[in-house]
């Protein structure tokens, strides 16, 4: 009765403390909940995780650990999953984006409703971005008495299939080949390269090219491409001893080994030579198949530029081919002492072959 008497002073102070002290326990327990016990029904002040949110931050920070933040429903296409099963699908994106393999062997074995697990789930996307089959073989879903087999064998044959629809061209009209390669790559390429046998200047489409192939963000004059491709006129190779195939005016000399990190063949005695450095065997093998002969453009026109002409001295031209593709030449005439003059090109004078001036090709991205 004393609590509750109107005459009974009270002791502000004391009320104040004991509301902040109350206060502070109750956002505690609410951090607590959200930290230890996320994914339960929200409760006040406790703040919202959606799946986008937390995987964002995961990705920012580098910390897949933030999708275990996730309190709210999330959908996938046209159905919805529970806060538990969002922050496995959050794990398992997570670890895709990053190809972090790794990670994704941390994962739960537990099953989905789906019927597969996060770790089956994460390897098998995984083998399929990465092109890496053997990530099939560490699925749990393996162990299954009755669909393990034919688990492995579905996520191996997506992993092997590769879409080349997006691909990009290089057709070289020098040498008459063109090959396809990854869309997010680039190719460059050394030229002129060493002179030929017997030559003391340089004559174009008679000197050997080494084509770097890799990803947009390398420098492939400094760094090595994920494959190489060398290319020799004829007259740097003996291709005598190579065996013909069958269908074709090719030879080839030998595949280094049964996974083809390089291949060697001749074509009218030009040489080429393919070479893996970092790619996967699956798309090095799938740009080899891409790879065929083209017959050369010899009616192309040629436009001549004069930039420059002296005294004694010989006039110097830019040369650009016409219509697509576009290759461009570097020339000077030879000046003849006798008839003080050179000869003038017209459009069908073509650097490759001319031997009225001499050309060397532009360094240049060779992307088509």
């Amino acid at each position: 009765m004393l609590l509750f008497n109107p005459f009974v002073k009270i002791n502000w102070k004391v009320a104040v403390l004991g509301g902040i002290s109350l206060l502070i326990l109750v956002l505690g327990w609410v951090i607590y909940r959200q930290e230890v016990h996320p994914g339960e029904p929200l409760i006040p002040f406790q703040e919202e995780w959606t799946y986008e949110k937390a995987f964002a931050r995961a990705i920012e920070t580098n910390n897949p650990e933030l999708c275990n933040k996730i309190n709210k429903d999330h959908t996938i296409q046209d159905f919805g999953v529970r806060p538990n099963q969002a922050r496995e699908y959050c794990k398992i994106d997570y670890a895709v984006a990053k190809s972090d393999v790794d990670y994704c062997l941390t994962l739960s074995e537990e099953h989905f409703p789906s019927g597969v697990s996060p770790k089956d789930g994460c390897l098998r996307e995984l083998a399929k971005k990465l092109k890496r089959p053997d990530l099939c073989d560490s699925m749990p879903s393996r162990n299954d008495p009755e669909y393990g087999s034919l688990f492995v064998q579905s996520c191996k044959q997506q992993a092997l299939e590769i879409d080349i629809s997006t691909w990009q061209t290089y057709r070289n009209e020098e040498f008459g080949f063109e090959v396809r390669y990854p869309e997010d790559w680039k190719i460059e390429s050394s030229f002129p390269g060493r002179l030929g046998p017997g030559q003391t200047e340089f004559r174009a489409g008679a000197n050997p090219q080494i084509f770097a192939f890799g990803s947009e963000g390398v420098d492939l004059t400094r760094e090595e491409g994920e494959m190489n491709m060398y290319v020799a006129p004829d007259g740097y190779f003996d291709c005598s001893n190579y065996t013909n195939l069958s269908g074709d005016d090719v030879k080839l000399f030998f595949e280094r080994n049964s996974e083809k990190d390089e291949l060697e063949f001749c074509r009218s005695d030009v040489y080429f030579r393919f070479s893996r450095i970092t790619v996967s065997r699956e798309i090095f093998n799938q740009i080899l198949s891409t790879f065929r002969f083209v017959e050369l453009t010899s009616q192309a026109q040629w436009n001549w530029e004069v930039l420059g002409c002296g005294s004694n001295v010989p006039c110097s031209y830019k040369v650009c081919s016409s219509p697509d593709p576009i290759i461009c030449y570097s020339c000077v005439g030879k000046y003849d002492n006798v008839t003080r003059g050179e000869k003038t090109p017209s459009s069908t004078t073509d650097p490759r072959t001319t031997t009225d001036f001499v050309c060397a090709k532009e360094v240049q991205n060779p992307r088509i």
